[in-house]
């Protein structure tokens, strides 16, 4: 609970419940909002498998059991818009975070939320700290097979693009474990720094064939309500060229 709401079931001001949990170590900088703290505690749900989606793409988990954890999405602000529908949907009253442009890439908008509840629960569902080389696909005990679609919809959105084919970037195992599954055949998965050892570089995804790219696509948004329209308007369009 925000520490607004503990001062009033205690019967202590807001200010002393944060200064109490300061003194022991917790962050509470963002304690004055509120969220859905069961919110990852069992993906059932197709916001829940999306929102998961981007945490495996674009999102990142500190996990700090003295100071508290947090989780958060950082995206260009011209995608703002889903931004601030994932901030819906986890039902967090805080505000956003802007950062300013840093030379070519786009001013940034970033939703981080402070609580080591939630940080657990995306552990225990894979979104581990420092995941970008050692991702795994979740299981279906996970992410349940008839939400996958929608989980891999948000890995899309936040790491997917469209310009020759459908790409879609992720670890060695992350990659290669999702073509295994996906209703389409695909036409390879790039390592993408040779210089590398192939398990200490991202890797990409390529779905070349356009009848390939329909099955792909027709799975991806299947009964889908969220998306990012930019996204989902790009890939129509190559289509219909």
């Amino acid at each position: 609970e925000s520490c607004c709401k503990i001062g009033k079931i205690l019967g202590h001001s807001e200010v002393s419940v944060m200064q109490l949990l300061n003194k022991h170590g917790h962050d509470t900088s963002d304690w004055k909002y509120h969220v859905d703290k069961t919110f990852f505690s069992q993906i059932d749900t197709e916001h829940k498998a999306y929102v998961l989606g981007w945490m495996y793409s674009d999102g990142n988990v500190i996990s700090d059991g003295a100071r508290g954890g947090k989780w958060r999405i950082s995206i260009a602000i011209s995608d703002e818009e889903i931004l601030l529908k994932i901030k819906n949907i986890v039902k967090y009253d805080g505000p956003l975070h802007y950062k300013s442009k840093e030379g070519n890439r786009q001013k940034q908008v970033e939703l981080c939320v402070n609580r080591q509840e939630m940080v657990n629960d995306l552990i225990k569902l894979g979104c581990v700290p420092a995941k970008s080389l050692i991702l795994t696909l979740p299981s279906y005990e996970q992410v349940p097979k008839e939400l996958f679609h929608h989980f891999i919809r948000g890995v899309f959105d936040g790491d997917g693009s469209i310009s020759s084919g459908m790409t879609l970037c992720g670890s060695y195992d992350f990659t290669h474990e999702l073509a295994k599954i996906l209703p389409c055949k695909i036409t390879n998965i790039y390592q993408r720094y040779k210089n590398k050892p192939i398990r200490e570089s991202a890797h990409q995804l390529f779905i070349g064939r356009q009848s390939e790219i329909t099955k792909f696509f027709n799975w991806l948004y299947q009964d889908a309500t969220i998306y990012l329209e930019r996204k989902r308007n790009k890939v129509l369009k190559y289509l219909n060229d």
